[in-house]
């Protein structure tokens, strides 16, 4: 399964908080499980993630928890105390199970960015207070983009197109004379 790049600050802050609690081989192994698909469909509740995680023999519960100290508001997200819990042999703080669901988890805050809200107990909405780029992605994320149709557009006749207005008056005069005065100072 290819995955894609997490480009949202959120979702990558995700993927750091996984590599923040995993050692570089854990890590590795989660990585594995994570391109591989292994995680199960995630339940994300306030405070709680839990999500099957099958693994090279067996399939492990896996349960991510936040003490609730985290937010969204503010210049970059914060989580709080992770805890993580898994019914694998690991006995380690963060086993490969749970980084690998944090890892798909960032994946589908990338796409659904209210449910690390939700996670974070901040209800279904990215606060006000979240950083700028983190508030744009919501807004663009929640459903929005889906009342979008992409329809061929039919192109403007140049006797047409004189019959746009702005502000009252005939733009394409205006236009024309902005783009010949253009011309005009890059040829000279």
């Amino acid at each position: 399964m290819v995955r894609r790049p997490l480009r949202s600050e959120l979702a990558r802050s995700i993927a750091d908080l996984a590599i923040e609690l995993g050692d570089p081989g854990r890590m590795m192994r989660a990585r594995k499980l994570h391109r591989a698909g292994s995680v199960g469909e995630i339940s994300v509740e306030p405070l709680r993630l839990l999500a099957p995680v099958f693994g090279e023999s067996d399939s492990y519960e896996t349960e991510i928890r936040s003490d609730g100290s985290g937010s969204l508001a503010g210049p970059a997200p914060e989580f709080g105390r992770i805890l993580c819990d898994c019914t694998c042999p690991d006995t380690g703080e963060s086993c490969k199970h749970s980084l690998a669901l944090l890892l798909t988890f960032a994946e589908e805050v990338e796409d659904q960015p209210q449910l690390a809200a939700r996670f974070l107990d901040e209800g279904e909405q990215v606060p006000d207070g979240a950083s700028p780029v983190i508030q744009q992605h919501a807004f663009l994320s929640n459903d929005r983009l889906a009342s979008f149709t992409l329809e061929p557009v039919t192109p403007l006749s140049a006797a047409s197109s004189t019959q746009l207005l702005f502000d009252g008056t005939d733009a394409w005069p205006v236009f024309h004379d902005a783009i010949e005065t253009i011309g005009r100072t890059s040829a000279e």
